[in-house]
Parts: structure tokens; C-alpha cells; sequence
């Protein structure tokens, strides 16, 4: 096998697996009655703190006017808080509410339940290599978006 046979396979199998953890997040998802990309978009807030809507933009590759439009449903639920920004009177920023934290907490641990099924099949010594492996490719300058 060539080295672009293995990187060929190599991608397919990234994929395959990409798959695998998605079909699971739909379900969670559908149960806090949220899209994929409403779930997306609380992942990124949660890790970003104090966003803005052009910073939401700028994170999904939208207009400020779709990422306006993912917000407003999920502020109008609950899910997320807008707050003046000090700083500047005329901007807010969105916040993750204490209810979609609680909610995301538990869909995290379904998730991470349903991700370790599949990755049972490793001992804690292969489970090592594959982080140190998947390490190494996302230092990669080359791999940068």
C-alpha cells in the first residue's frame, strides 16, 4: 500500500467515524429542540466568551444576518442572554443561560457515553497513540484553515 493509499483510507475512516459520532448528536439535539447548526452555535459561544453577533459570523462563515437569525430563536427559548456591552452601548454580546448550560451538560455526558462505545475497542495504550497521533496532525501549520 502507497502512502497516498493510506491517506486515502485515512480520510475515508476520518469520515466514517465523523458519521458515527454525528448520528448520535441528532437525536440529543432533537430532544433540546434545537437544529444542528442552533447546536453548533451553542458549542461556539460556550467556548467563546463574550461574542458578539459579527464574531458568530465570523466563526459559522455566514452573514451577521444568518447568524442574527440563529440567535433570535434560541434568545426568544431561553438558551441564550444578550448583554449591552459595557464598552460599547450600541453592541450586545450573547451569552450561553444557565438553562442551556444545565441542558448541554447533559447531553455532554450522553454524548460522551455514546463516543465511548465506540471507542472501546482501543485499550488506553492504543486510546494514547491515536491522541498523540491526532495531535501531531492538528499542529500541523499545513493542516490550518
Amino acid at each position: 500500500m502507497t502512502r497516498n493509499d493510506k491517506i486515502e483510507e485515512l480520510t475515508r475512516n476520518f469520515e466514517s467515524i465523523k458519521r458515527r459520532l454525528a448520528s448520535g448528536f441528532l437525536p440529543l439535539m432533537g430532544k433540546m429542540d434545537i437544529t444542528p447548526a442552533q447546536g453548533q452555535l451553542l458549542h461556539i459561544i460556550k467556548h467563546h466568551k463574550n461574542c458578539g453577533v459579527t464574531e458568530i459570523a465570523q466563526f459559522l462563515n455566514i452573514s451577521k444576518s444568518a447568524a442574527t437569525q440563529l440567535v433570535e430563536p434560541l434568545v426568544g427559548r431561553g438558551y441564550l442572554v444578550r448583554q449591552v456591552d459595557e464598552s460599547d452601548r450600541r453592541a450586545s454580546k450573547i451569552k450561553i443561560s444557565t438553562k442551556s448550560r444545565l441542558k448541554m451538560e447533559l447531553v455532554k455526558k450522553r454524548i460522551m457515553k455514546r463516543v465511548s462505545k465506540i471507542f472501546e475497542v482501543l485499550n488506553n495504550n492504543d486510546l494514547g497513540k491515536l491522541v498523540e497521533l491526532s495531535r501531531k496532525l492538528l499542529e500541523n501549520p499545513e493542516s490550518k484553515d
